[in-house]
């Protein structure tokens, strides 16, 4: 199983394709992550203090700091997960 940020969450065939066999459709991992993560940061008022506190400071609106920091975090996991890869060899 790849840990690259561009593989298919959810691989799956896509029918309609005329160039390749293994081409697939849907979101990347990466991107699958970063929602988790966003979907988890907007679902507890405690987690977005953060990027409240950080948006008022700095100027920078908080959906951008919240949506830089998810991807953050999607990374980091991509990150690890890799690394727990090589150790299977």
């Amino acid at each position: 199983m790849s840990s690259s940020k561009d593989s298919p969450a959810f691989p799956c065939d896509n029918p309609n394709s005329v160039y390749r066999s293994d081409e697939f459709t849907g979101l990347t991992k990466l991107e699958y992550f970063s929602a988790m993560a966003m979907q988890g940061a907007l679902s507890n008022a405690e987690l977005m203090l953060p990027y409240k506190k950080e948006s008022e400071a700095s100027g920078i609106s908080e959906r951008s700091l919240l949506a830089t920091g998810c991807v953050s975090y999607a990374y980091e996991l991509l990150k690890e997960l890799r690394e727990w890869d090589d150790c299977d060899d």
